[in-house]
Protein backbone atom coordinates (compact mmCIF):
# COMPACT_ATOMS: atom_id res chain seq x y z
CA UNK A 1 0.00 0.00 0.00
CA UNK A 2 1.24 3.55 -0.70
CA UNK A 3 2.27 5.66 2.28
CA UNK A 4 -0.89 7.35 3.60
CA UNK A 5 1.15 10.04 5.34
CA UNK A 6 0.61 12.98 2.95
CA UNK A 7 -3.16 12.44 2.76
CA UNK A 8 -3.45 12.25 6.54
CA UNK A 9 -1.23 15.30 6.99
CA UNK A 10 -3.36 17.26 4.54
CA UNK A 11 -6.64 16.30 6.17
CA UNK A 12 -5.29 17.48 9.53
CA UNK A 13 -3.62 20.68 8.27
CA UNK A 14 -4.81 23.63 10.36
CA UNK A 15 -3.05 26.43 12.23
CA UNK A 16 -2.27 25.76 15.90
CA UNK A 17 -4.32 28.79 16.89
CA UNK A 18 -7.66 29.70 15.24
CA UNK A 19 -7.64 32.20 12.38
CA UNK A 20 -10.35 34.88 12.32
CA UNK A 21 -11.33 35.86 8.79
CA UNK A 22 -11.13 39.57 7.89
CA UNK A 23 -12.11 39.25 4.23
CA UNK A 24 -11.25 37.81 0.84
CA UNK A 25 -10.10 39.65 -2.27
CA UNK A 26 -10.50 38.22 -5.78
CA UNK A 27 -8.46 39.67 -8.65
CA UNK A 28 -8.41 38.95 -12.38
CA UNK A 29 -4.92 39.53 -13.76
CA UNK A 30 -3.64 39.30 -17.31
CA UNK A 31 -0.21 37.77 -17.90
CA UNK A 32 1.63 37.56 -21.21
CA UNK A 33 3.21 34.34 -22.49
CA UNK A 34 6.77 34.44 -23.83
CA UNK A 35 5.57 32.53 -26.90
CA UNK A 36 2.18 31.18 -27.97
CA UNK A 37 1.58 27.49 -27.23
CA UNK A 38 -0.30 25.61 -29.95
CA UNK A 39 -2.05 22.36 -29.08
CA UNK A 40 -4.35 20.05 -31.01
CA UNK A 41 -7.39 21.91 -29.70
CA UNK A 42 -6.28 25.55 -29.87
CA UNK A 43 -3.58 28.09 -29.19
CA UNK A 44 -2.74 29.91 -25.95
CA UNK A 45 -1.22 33.37 -26.38
CA UNK A 46 -2.15 34.93 -23.04
CA UNK A 47 -2.58 33.77 -19.48
CA UNK A 48 -5.31 35.41 -17.41
CA UNK A 49 -5.47 34.25 -13.80
CA UNK A 50 -8.12 34.53 -11.12
CA UNK A 51 -6.28 35.17 -7.85
CA UNK A 52 -7.53 34.88 -4.29
CA UNK A 53 -6.09 36.77 -1.30
CA UNK A 54 -7.52 35.68 2.05
CA UNK A 55 -6.87 38.02 4.99
CA UNK A 56 -7.18 36.73 8.55
CA UNK A 57 -5.89 37.49 12.04
CA UNK A 58 -4.07 34.97 14.17
CA UNK A 59 -2.04 34.93 17.38
CA UNK A 60 0.78 36.91 15.73
CA UNK A 61 -1.40 39.43 13.93
CA UNK A 62 -2.59 39.61 10.35
CA UNK A 63 -1.84 36.76 7.96
CA UNK A 64 -2.56 36.41 4.25
CA UNK A 65 -3.27 33.31 2.22
CA UNK A 66 -2.93 33.32 -1.56
CA UNK A 67 -4.49 30.99 -4.12
CA UNK A 68 -4.73 30.93 -7.90
CA UNK A 69 -7.22 29.35 -10.26
CA UNK A 70 -5.82 27.12 -13.02
CA UNK A 71 -8.64 27.89 -15.49
CA UNK A 72 -7.29 29.05 -18.87
CA UNK A 73 -8.37 32.02 -20.99
CA UNK A 74 -11.08 30.11 -22.83
CA UNK A 75 -13.08 26.91 -22.20
CA UNK A 76 -11.82 23.96 -24.22
CA UNK A 77 -9.28 22.03 -22.24
CA UNK A 78 -11.82 22.28 -19.40
CA UNK A 79 -15.27 23.89 -19.13
CA UNK A 80 -14.01 26.56 -16.73
CA UNK A 81 -12.24 29.70 -17.92
CA UNK A 82 -10.51 32.49 -16.00
CA UNK A 83 -13.15 35.21 -16.31
CA UNK A 84 -15.93 32.76 -15.47
CA UNK A 85 -13.98 31.48 -12.46
CA UNK A 86 -13.52 35.07 -11.26
CA UNK A 87 -17.27 35.60 -11.48
CA UNK A 88 -18.24 32.39 -9.68
CA UNK A 89 -15.68 33.08 -6.96
CA UNK A 90 -17.04 36.60 -6.41
CA UNK A 91 -20.74 35.77 -6.51
CA UNK A 92 -20.91 32.27 -5.02
CA UNK A 93 -17.83 30.55 -3.62
CA UNK A 94 -16.17 33.35 -1.67
CA UNK A 95 -19.42 34.35 0.07
CA UNK A 96 -19.92 30.67 0.88
CA UNK A 97 -16.44 30.46 2.42
CA UNK A 98 -17.08 33.66 4.40
CA UNK A 99 -20.15 31.96 5.85
CA UNK A 100 -18.14 28.85 6.71
CA UNK A 101 -15.48 30.93 8.45
CA UNK A 102 -17.72 32.70 10.97
CA UNK A 103 -16.33 30.51 13.75
CA UNK A 104 -12.80 30.63 12.33
CA UNK A 105 -11.14 29.80 9.02
CA UNK A 106 -11.58 26.02 8.48
CA UNK A 107 -8.73 23.79 7.39
CA UNK A 108 -8.24 23.38 3.62
CA UNK A 109 -9.64 19.85 3.49
CA UNK A 110 -12.82 20.85 5.32
CA UNK A 111 -13.17 24.05 3.27
CA UNK A 112 -12.77 22.22 -0.04
CA UNK A 113 -15.25 19.51 0.88
CA UNK A 114 -17.88 22.04 1.91
CA UNK A 115 -17.41 24.23 -1.16
CA UNK A 116 -17.21 21.35 -3.64
CA UNK A 117 -20.67 20.16 -2.61
CA UNK A 118 -22.37 23.51 -3.27
CA UNK A 119 -24.15 23.93 -6.64
CA UNK A 120 -21.50 26.38 -7.86
CA UNK A 121 -18.60 24.36 -6.50
CA UNK A 122 -19.76 21.11 -8.05
CA UNK A 123 -19.30 22.60 -11.53
CA UNK A 124 -16.24 24.76 -10.73
CA UNK A 125 -13.49 22.50 -9.32
CA UNK A 126 -10.71 24.86 -10.43
CA UNK A 127 -12.29 27.79 -8.61
CA UNK A 128 -12.75 25.61 -5.52
CA UNK A 129 -9.08 24.62 -5.77
CA UNK A 130 -8.05 28.29 -5.70
CA UNK A 131 -9.87 28.81 -2.41
CA UNK A 132 -8.48 25.58 -0.96
CA UNK A 133 -4.98 26.85 -1.83
CA UNK A 134 -5.58 30.23 -0.20
CA UNK A 135 -6.93 28.61 2.98
CA UNK A 136 -3.95 26.25 3.15
CA UNK A 137 -1.53 29.11 2.53
CA UNK A 138 -2.97 31.12 5.42
CA UNK A 139 -2.78 28.20 7.85
CA UNK A 140 0.76 27.31 6.77
CA UNK A 141 1.99 30.90 7.03
CA UNK A 142 0.41 31.25 10.45
CA UNK A 143 2.22 28.10 11.59
CA UNK A 144 5.51 28.98 9.86
CA UNK A 145 5.54 25.78 7.79
CA UNK A 146 5.95 25.06 4.09
CA UNK A 147 3.60 22.82 2.14
CA UNK A 148 6.38 20.32 1.45
CA UNK A 149 7.28 20.11 5.12
CA UNK A 150 3.64 19.69 6.15
CA UNK A 151 3.26 16.80 3.69
CA UNK A 152 6.44 15.09 4.87
CA UNK A 153 8.32 15.45 1.56
CA UNK A 154 11.93 14.35 1.87
CA UNK A 155 13.27 15.86 -1.39
CA UNK A 156 14.22 19.53 -1.45
CA UNK A 157 14.66 19.70 -5.23
CA UNK A 158 12.90 18.08 -8.19
CA UNK A 159 13.69 17.54 -11.87
CA UNK A 160 11.91 19.68 -14.44
CA UNK A 161 9.93 18.82 -17.56
CA UNK A 162 9.11 21.23 -20.39
CA UNK A 163 6.50 21.56 -23.12
CA UNK A 164 6.87 22.52 -26.78
CA UNK A 165 3.81 23.60 -28.73
CA UNK A 166 2.93 22.56 -32.28
CA UNK A 167 5.05 24.34 -34.87
CA UNK A 168 7.01 23.78 -38.05
CA UNK A 169 9.61 20.99 -37.63
CA UNK A 170 12.59 23.36 -37.80
CA UNK A 171 11.40 25.47 -34.88
CA UNK A 172 10.36 22.39 -32.89
CA UNK A 173 13.83 20.91 -33.36
CA UNK A 174 15.51 24.17 -32.33
CA UNK A 175 13.40 24.49 -29.19
CA UNK A 176 13.91 20.84 -28.21
CA UNK A 177 17.66 21.20 -28.65
CA UNK A 178 17.64 24.29 -26.40
CA UNK A 179 15.63 22.55 -23.69
CA UNK A 180 17.76 19.41 -23.85
CA UNK A 181 20.91 21.53 -23.53
CA UNK A 182 19.34 23.30 -20.53
CA UNK A 183 19.00 19.93 -18.78
CA UNK A 184 15.25 19.37 -18.76
CA UNK A 185 14.60 15.79 -17.68
CA UNK A 186 11.67 15.34 -20.08
CA UNK A 187 10.37 17.35 -23.05
CA UNK A 188 6.70 17.05 -24.01
CA UNK A 189 5.70 17.82 -27.59
CA UNK A 190 2.16 18.80 -28.54
CA UNK A 191 0.98 16.71 -31.51
CA UNK A 192 -2.11 16.15 -33.66
CA UNK A 193 -2.99 13.70 -36.46
CA UNK A 194 -1.40 14.65 -39.74
CA UNK A 195 1.57 16.56 -38.35
CA UNK A 196 2.82 14.24 -35.64
CA UNK A 197 5.65 12.13 -37.07
CA UNK A 198 7.62 14.88 -38.83
CA UNK A 199 8.14 17.18 -35.80
CA UNK A 200 8.80 14.16 -33.58
CA UNK A 201 11.44 12.93 -36.02
CA UNK A 202 12.99 16.41 -36.12
CA UNK A 203 12.99 16.55 -32.30
CA UNK A 204 14.58 13.12 -32.02
CA UNK A 205 17.28 14.08 -34.53
CA UNK A 206 17.95 17.31 -32.61
CA UNK A 207 18.21 15.57 -29.23
CA UNK A 208 18.88 11.84 -29.71
CA UNK A 209 19.25 11.12 -25.99
CA UNK A 210 16.44 13.33 -24.70
CA UNK A 211 13.46 11.85 -22.87
CA UNK A 212 10.58 12.87 -25.14
CA UNK A 213 6.85 12.45 -24.67
CA UNK A 214 3.95 13.43 -26.93
CA UNK A 215 0.68 15.08 -25.89
CA UNK A 216 -2.25 14.67 -28.29
CA UNK A 217 -4.95 16.38 -26.16
CA UNK A 218 -7.47 13.75 -27.29
CA UNK A 219 -7.11 14.61 -30.99
CA UNK A 220 -6.96 11.00 -32.26
CA UNK A 221 -10.35 10.15 -30.78
CA UNK A 222 -12.96 8.95 -33.27
CA UNK A 223 -10.47 8.34 -36.07
CA UNK A 224 -10.55 4.87 -37.68
CA UNK A 225 -6.80 5.17 -38.35
CA UNK A 226 -5.92 6.13 -34.77
CA UNK A 227 -4.21 2.84 -33.90
CA UNK A 228 -2.09 2.91 -37.06
CA UNK A 229 -1.11 6.55 -36.61
CA UNK A 230 -0.21 6.12 -32.95
CA UNK A 231 1.57 2.84 -33.60
CA UNK A 232 3.83 4.66 -36.05
CA UNK A 233 5.08 6.79 -33.14
CA UNK A 234 6.53 3.76 -31.33
CA UNK A 235 9.77 4.14 -33.27
CA UNK A 236 10.60 7.40 -31.50
CA UNK A 237 11.16 5.76 -28.11
CA UNK A 238 8.78 8.09 -26.27
CA UNK A 239 8.46 8.03 -22.50
CA UNK A 240 4.69 8.01 -23.12
CA UNK A 241 1.96 9.31 -25.42
CA UNK A 242 -0.49 11.48 -23.50
CA UNK A 243 -4.27 11.55 -23.92
CA UNK A 244 -4.42 10.19 -27.47
CA UNK A 245 -8.20 9.55 -27.43
CA UNK A 246 -11.27 11.32 -26.06
CA UNK A 247 -11.77 12.17 -22.41
CA UNK A 248 -14.46 9.54 -21.79
CA UNK A 249 -12.90 6.73 -23.83
CA UNK A 250 -11.24 4.64 -21.13
CA UNK A 251 -12.02 1.41 -23.03
CA UNK A 252 -10.30 2.73 -26.14
CA UNK A 253 -7.26 3.77 -24.13
CA UNK A 254 -7.12 0.35 -22.50
CA UNK A 255 -7.11 -1.25 -25.94
CA UNK A 256 -4.37 1.12 -27.09
CA UNK A 257 -2.29 0.30 -24.02
CA UNK A 258 -2.38 -3.36 -25.01
CA UNK A 259 -1.44 -2.55 -28.62
CA UNK A 260 1.24 0.13 -28.46
CA UNK A 261 4.81 -0.31 -27.29
CA UNK A 262 4.70 3.30 -26.06
CA UNK A 263 3.11 3.67 -22.60
CA UNK A 264 -0.21 5.51 -22.54
CA UNK A 265 -0.66 8.47 -20.18
CA UNK A 266 -4.01 10.05 -19.34
CA UNK A 267 -4.56 13.71 -18.50
CA UNK A 268 -7.96 15.20 -19.39
CA UNK A 269 -9.64 11.88 -18.51
CA UNK A 270 -8.38 12.11 -14.92
CA UNK A 271 -10.61 14.81 -13.46
CA UNK A 272 -11.54 12.98 -10.23
CA UNK A 273 -9.77 10.56 -7.94
CA UNK A 274 -12.35 7.90 -8.78
CA UNK A 275 -11.53 8.29 -12.47
CA UNK A 276 -7.85 7.80 -11.68
CA UNK A 277 -8.63 4.59 -9.84
CA UNK A 278 -10.86 3.33 -12.67
CA UNK A 279 -8.39 4.23 -15.42
CA UNK A 280 -5.51 2.46 -13.70
CA UNK A 281 -7.60 -0.57 -12.71
CA UNK A 282 -8.89 -1.07 -16.27
CA UNK A 283 -5.48 -0.66 -17.86
CA UNK A 284 -6.44 2.57 -19.65
CA UNK A 285 -3.11 4.09 -18.63
CA UNK A 286 0.19 3.15 -17.05
CA UNK A 287 1.16 6.81 -16.57
CA UNK A 288 -1.07 9.39 -14.86
CA UNK A 289 -0.86 13.16 -15.15
CA UNK A 290 -2.19 14.57 -11.87
CA UNK A 291 -3.09 18.27 -11.92
CA UNK A 292 -4.30 19.88 -8.69
CA UNK A 293 -6.40 22.47 -10.52
CA UNK A 294 -8.22 19.99 -12.74
CA UNK A 295 -8.71 17.49 -9.91
CA UNK A 296 -10.23 20.18 -7.69
CA UNK A 297 -7.40 20.93 -5.30
CA UNK A 298 -4.21 19.91 -3.56
CA UNK A 299 -6.00 17.32 -1.43
CA UNK A 300 -7.55 15.44 -4.36
CA UNK A 301 -4.21 15.59 -6.19
CA UNK A 302 -2.48 13.91 -3.25
CA UNK A 303 -5.17 11.20 -3.30
CA UNK A 304 -4.83 10.81 -7.08
CA UNK A 305 -1.06 10.35 -6.84
CA UNK A 306 -1.57 7.66 -4.20
CA UNK A 307 -4.31 5.96 -6.25
CA UNK A 308 -2.15 5.89 -9.39
CA UNK A 309 0.97 4.64 -7.67
CA UNK A 310 -0.99 2.13 -5.61
CA UNK A 311 -2.44 0.68 -8.82
CA UNK A 312 0.95 0.34 -10.47
CA UNK A 313 0.89 3.46 -12.68
CA UNK A 314 3.55 6.17 -12.68
CA UNK A 315 2.16 9.54 -11.56
CA UNK A 316 3.56 12.94 -12.40
CA UNK A 317 2.44 16.47 -11.63
CA UNK A 318 1.11 18.44 -14.57
CA UNK A 319 0.85 22.19 -14.90
CA UNK A 320 -1.27 24.80 -16.68
CA UNK A 321 1.12 27.74 -17.13
CA UNK A 322 0.68 28.90 -13.54
CA UNK A 323 2.34 31.85 -11.88
CA UNK A 324 5.24 31.19 -9.53
CA UNK A 325 2.74 30.60 -6.72
CA UNK A 326 1.01 27.73 -8.52
CA UNK A 327 4.33 26.35 -9.73
CA UNK A 328 5.55 26.16 -6.14
CA UNK A 329 2.52 24.02 -5.27
CA UNK A 330 3.36 21.73 -8.19
CA UNK A 331 6.95 21.52 -6.95
CA UNK A 332 5.89 20.39 -3.49
CA UNK A 333 3.54 17.77 -4.94
CA UNK A 334 6.30 16.59 -7.30
CA UNK A 335 8.44 15.95 -4.22
CA UNK A 336 5.97 13.37 -2.87
CA UNK A 337 7.59 9.97 -2.57
CA UNK A 338 5.08 8.31 -4.91
CA UNK A 339 5.86 10.68 -7.83
CA UNK A 340 8.40 9.08 -10.15
CA UNK A 341 8.47 11.25 -13.29
CA UNK A 342 9.60 14.83 -13.84
CA UNK A 343 6.66 17.22 -13.92
CA UNK A 344 5.67 20.73 -14.94
CA UNK A 345 7.63 22.52 -12.22
CA UNK A 346 9.94 24.77 -14.25
CA UNK A 347 10.11 28.44 -13.19
CA UNK A 348 7.33 30.58 -14.62
CA UNK A 349 9.96 32.78 -16.28
CA UNK A 350 10.33 30.06 -18.92
CA UNK A 351 6.87 30.88 -20.27
CA UNK A 352 5.60 34.13 -18.65
CA UNK A 353 6.94 37.55 -19.65
CA UNK A 354 6.39 38.72 -16.08
CA UNK A 355 5.67 36.60 -13.03
CA UNK A 356 3.71 37.59 -9.95
CA UNK A 357 6.10 36.02 -7.44
CA UNK A 358 9.87 35.84 -6.92
CA UNK A 359 11.64 33.09 -8.91
CA UNK A 360 12.73 29.83 -7.27
CA UNK A 361 16.32 28.64 -6.96
CA UNK A 362 17.42 26.40 -9.83
CA UNK A 363 20.59 24.51 -10.70
CA UNK A 364 22.15 21.55 -12.49
CA UNK A 365 23.05 18.22 -10.92
CA UNK A 366 26.17 16.15 -11.54
CA UNK A 367 24.13 14.21 -14.12
CA UNK A 368 23.44 17.42 -16.05
CA UNK A 369 19.75 17.49 -15.15
CA UNK A 370 18.19 20.82 -14.29
CA UNK A 371 16.43 21.01 -10.95
CA UNK A 372 14.23 23.49 -9.14
CA UNK A 373 14.32 23.92 -5.38
CA UNK A 374 11.09 23.01 -3.59
CA UNK A 375 9.63 26.01 -1.76
CA UNK A 376 10.84 25.81 1.83
CA UNK A 377 9.45 29.03 3.27
CA UNK A 378 6.11 29.45 5.03
CA UNK A 379 3.04 28.85 2.90
CA UNK A 380 2.27 26.90 -0.24
CA UNK A 381 4.66 29.09 -2.23
CA UNK A 382 6.12 32.59 -2.51
CA UNK A 383 3.49 35.28 -2.07
CA UNK A 384 2.65 37.34 -5.17
CA UNK A 385 3.87 40.93 -5.18
CA UNK A 386 0.79 43.07 -4.41
CA UNK A 387 2.12 45.93 -6.56
CA UNK A 388 2.52 43.64 -9.58
CA UNK A 389 -0.94 42.19 -9.00
CA UNK A 390 -2.44 45.68 -8.78
CA UNK A 391 -0.71 46.80 -11.98
CA UNK A 392 -1.74 43.74 -14.03
CA UNK A 393 -5.29 43.20 -12.85
CA UNK A 394 -8.37 44.17 -14.79
CA UNK A 395 -10.96 43.52 -12.06
CA UNK A 396 -11.05 43.20 -8.28
CA UNK A 397 -13.71 42.38 -5.69
CA UNK A 398 -13.37 42.54 -1.89
CA UNK A 399 -15.75 40.44 0.22
CA UNK A 400 -15.57 41.34 3.94
CA UNK A 401 -16.21 38.80 6.68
Amino acid sequence: MPDPGPATAWSELVATEPLALVGIEISLVELALVRPVRTAVGSHDRRPLALVRLVATGPDGEVEGWGECAALAEPGYAPEHAAGAFAVLATDLVPALVGLARAGVPGPAAARLALATTPAGATSPMAVAALEMAVADAHLRSGGSSLARALGCTRDRVDMAAVVGRDVPERVAKRVAELAAAGFARIRLKIAPGDDAVPLAAARDAAPEAALSADANGSYGGRPDAVALLGALDRFGLVFVEQPLGTDDLAGHASLSRTLSTPVCLDESLDTVDRVRLAVATGACTVACCKPGRLGGIGPCIDAVSAAAGGGARPWIGGMFESGLGRAVAGALAALGAVSLAGDVSPAAWYLVEDLAPPPVTGRGDDGRAWVQVHGGPGVGPAPDPQVVSRLRSAVVWVPA
